[in-house]
Order: C-alpha cells, then structure tokens, then sequence
C-alpha cells in the first residue's frame, strides 16, 4: 500500500487563491495608496473650487467673504465630493478650524475689478496643523 501524506491539488489551488486575495488586499495598505487616493481627493476638489471662484469672479461676482460663503456656492457645483474619512459631503472650513482631510479659505483682499481680489485656499492631509498644499489667487 502507498501512503498518501500531503496535499491534493485543489487544497493547493484553494491556499494559493486565499493568499492572492489576502495579498490584494493588504498591499495596498502598507503601499500608501489609500493615502495617496485622499491627498488626490483633497487636491482635486481645492482646484475644483479654485475654477468654480475664478468662473463667479469672470461673471463679476465678488469673492465669498469667509468659509461660509463658498460653502453657499455648493449649488453651483456639478461633482460632489464625499470626504475620505467620515464619507459625508466634504464643505470648506475657517482656516482656525481644520482637520484631516479638510480644505480651508482665507480672504485676503476684495476688489471689485473683473479679476477678483486675493484668497488663500489650503489643503490638508493626515496632519491638520501642516497644509499639504496652498493655493494663492493673487
């Protein structure tokens, strides 16, 4: 009689297709990637409203005077942007209040010229005291 020790075939294929998925799972996480996708999230919806104040200043509208009021032009949006952490709709907050995630406005100056006057916008990543990037309209 032969002793059959070891594994069949399927139990093999069955091991090597748990690991595959394991691995498509977890290397993403220790690669940054998911970091990655919500600095580029944070990014795109800061020059998404860069466009949409320049646009406002184009059709002779002032700047918003604070946080709020760019908040108020989310009508004029046409993509919404969930935040990558709470998975709720991400707004602009007062420079003094950021977290995570989180995009602040300043305004430094008004003008009633075509060309607007000067704002600040700041994104921030996984640190809330460190912008990761600072768009000035100056």
């Amino acid at each position: 009689k032969q002793s059959n020790k070891g594994f069949t075939i399927i139990e093999l294929l069955i091991f090597v297709i748990i690991i595959g998925v394991l691995a498509v799972i977890i290397i993403p996480q220790f690669g940054g990637s998911a970091e990655r996708d919500k600095e580029n999230q944070v990014r795109d919806f800061a020059h998404y409203l860069r466009i949409t104040l320049r646009n406002r200043a184009i059709e002779g509208h002032k700047l918003p005077e604070d946080h709020v009021g760019v908040n108020q032009l989310s009508f004029l949006f046409t993509r919404r942007y969930v935040h990558p952490i709470t998975g709720e709709m991400v707004t602009v907050q007062h420079p003094d209040s950021c977290g995570a995630w989180d995009i602040s406005y300043k305004l430094i100056a008004n003008t009633d010229s075509l060309y607007l006057g000067q704002y600040e916008l700041r994104g921030y990543g996984k640190d809330p005291k460190t912008p990761m990037f600072v768009l000035n309209r100056f």
